[in-house]
């Protein structure tokens, strides 16, 4: 089955009927991996692995490969869906449900922090840097996703991008 994709690094638009083939020319891949060494390909987090997009573990260490911070490469580690785009759906789900606490904290102000205790005050403001931090990360891998999905015009599933809009609550249910 041929699909078309968009290369990362140049952003041009190519077909392949490979799985595991998400740049459109080793010397793409190769100036993207020397330019995006230090930030991770799904959330942006600083890299300090590489993920090959078809995982080794299930026998292919063939294929392109990304930088991709400890968290993001741990979860791709076991998970063998049959697309990119299912792998990248499969990790945002899987990124909401592991910091579903942090995601469902209620928003405090300024004036109800300094209401607090010192110890309770740093321990909240803590937290909400976390939340921060995830919602900047889900939102940027969704992102990823869209840029993925617009070169083959709609998901696998057969959905419209504009029809799915993740939120951290549709992903926790329907991973329940």
């Amino acid at each position: 089955m041929s699909v078309n994709r968009t290369c990362p690094q140049c952003t041009a638009l190519f077909e392949t009927n490979e799985t595991h083939r998400l740049f459109c020319d080793a010397d793409c891949r190769h100036v993207y991996m020397r330019d995006h060494r230090h930030d991770c390909y799904y959330c942006d987090e600083p890299a300090e692995s590489i993920d090959h997009i078809w995982p080794q573990s299930i026998g292919h260490g063939l294929g392109d490969q990304v930088p991709a911070c400890m968290e993001c490469n741990g979860i791709l580690l076991a998970c063998h869906p049959t697309s990119h785009i299912l792998r990248m759906k499969e990790l945002h789900a899987k990124l909401a449900k592991k910091y579903k606490k942090y995601l469902a904290m209620q928003r405090w102000t300024d004036e109800e922090l300094a209401e607090l205790g010192p110890g309770l005050r740093g321990s909240l403001e803590a937290d909400i840097l976390t939340k921060r931090r995830v919602e900047r990360r889900l939102a940027f891998l969704w992102e990823r996703i869209k840029e993925v999905v617009n070169a083959q015009d709609q998901l696998e599933l057969g959905t419209e991008v504009e029809d799915y809009k993740p939120s951290p609550r549709k992903c926790l249910d329907n991973n329940a």
